[in-house]
């Protein structure tokens, strides 16, 4: 396989994520559309909040909340509820453009991502891009189209 091979894939995944980011936004009409955070929630504004169920919520500028999630009770609910609200659709948008950047950096040298004695700056650059492309290609790993060796090279 190809570095070709490898940037198409990681591409691929990349605008999976974003699909799905995008799909699960909600619209400035939806009141979810706040930022997502970890909560316990209140039966009313009045009332105290339940110590005893966490949820993901949104919190809209007006200081308005609801709930996107319900994460549970029980030990383990408040740090569900938190990788639940630190993954929410605009976090993982930011992330795949960062993504993008770093992978179109790497696709215009790939061709240079060489086992070899090349020590100009250019060959350097594309060498480190890769190290770190594989590495986004590692996190899909479990995919069909992933191959193994596109693992991150040591040497």
């Amino acid at each position: 396989m190809s570095n070709a091979d490898l940037v198409a894939f990681v591409r691929a995944r990349l605008d999976e994520r974003e699909a799905v980011a995008r799909a699960a936004r909600p619209t400035t009409a939806d009141p979810t559309a706040g930022h997502w955070v970890a909560a316990h929630p209140r039966a009313s504004p009045q009332d105290e909040p339940d110590p005893d169920l966490t949820v993901v919520g949104a919190q809209e500028p007006d200081g308005r909340e609801w709930i996107v999630a319900e994460a549970g009770r029980g030990e383990r609910s408040p740090a569900i509820a938190m990788f639940i609200a630190d993954h929410d659709p605009d976090a993982v948008l930011r992330r795949v453009v960062a993504d993008r950047v770093m992978l179109d950096a790497y696709a215009d040298l790939a061709h240079l991502d060489v086992d070899g004695n090349s020590y100009d700056y250019p060959s350097g650059q594309a060498v480190g891009l890769g190290f770190a492309v594989r590495h986004l290609a590692a996190l899909d790993a479990g995919h069909p189209d992933y191959q193994a060796t596109w693992l991150p090279r040591f040497t």
